[in-house]
């Protein structure tokens, strides 16, 4: 489970520290030949007359690599050898949005969140029966199912809280703002896994139309029972 630690840093020395974690992504990317244009990142931030406590995200998608690459900043800070968590796009099962662990969105289908709605005639919604109402949320998670066993769950805290912080008020702009981040990277990981059901269906097309090929040489006497043996056995181990 991914799960951002919260660091504390004086307010003189909290650019210079995000600065060295930067450079340390910069050189991770060009070292292991990352490319991407499509960068999700966001930062959540508390202070006090002494401390900054921050958490700052960024993920990578890169789809020449066909994965996934999420950096957290303070974890590197503490540790400047770790690296991102990575997430093959074949891996990828499913995806929810839960506030305080409850599904908001799920395979598409976001669930009816309705407030404060006058009752205006027949048939006129007048509340949600869906969720309880409530206008705090202490926790915003993205969450990824995978089929490695390993790693089957990954939790992106796009807003956690902890000590020193307060929880999000839904009818505030910087809750608008991380829900933004939420629903792009949900809707990100969609468009993912509808790409690769679409290659595995262009895949096996491409497999039976070579089959049938394969098939239509045999009886028109091009190859012999054992070559076509030979290559039917090939394309099936290919795929």
């Amino acid at each position: 489970v991914i799960s951002s630690v919260s660091k504390s840093f004086s307010k003189e020395n909290k650019e210079s520290n995000i600065d060295k974690a930067s450079n340390f992504i910069s050189e991770y990317i060009e070292k292991h030949n990352i490319k991407t244009n499509n960068i999700i990142e966001w930062s959540v931030e508390n202070t006090n007359s002494m401390f900054v406590y921050s958490e700052i995200t960024k993920i990578y998608v890169d789809e020449s690599n066909a994965s996934l690459y999420f950096f957290y900043i303070f974890d590197i800070l503490e540790d400047n050898s770790i690296g991102p968590d990575v997430i093959a796009f074949d891996e990828i099962v499913s995806c929810e949005i839960l506030e305080d662990n409850e599904i908001v969105m799920q395979g598409g289908i976001k669930r009816a969140i309705v407030g404060n709605m006058l009752a205006g005639g027949v048939g006129a919604i007048v509340g949600a029966t869906t969720r309880k109402s409530k206008n705090l949320v202490y926790n915003l998670t993205v969450k990824i199912t995978t089929k490695n066993i390993n790693n089957p769950q990954y939790d992106i805290n796009v807003f956690k809280t902890r000590k020193n912080s307060e929880p999000l008020d839904k009818r505030s702009e910087k809750y608008e703002e991380l829900y933004k981040v939420a629903t792009k990277i949900y809707s990100t990981i969609l468009a993912i896994i509808e790409n690769q059901k679409d290659a595995k269906s262009e895949s096996s097309s491409n497999l039976k139309d070579k089959l049938r090929e394969l098939k239509e040489l045999l009886e028109d006497n091009l190859i012999s029972e054992r070559e076509y043996q030979e290559l039917k056995r090939n394309l099936l181990n290919k795929d």
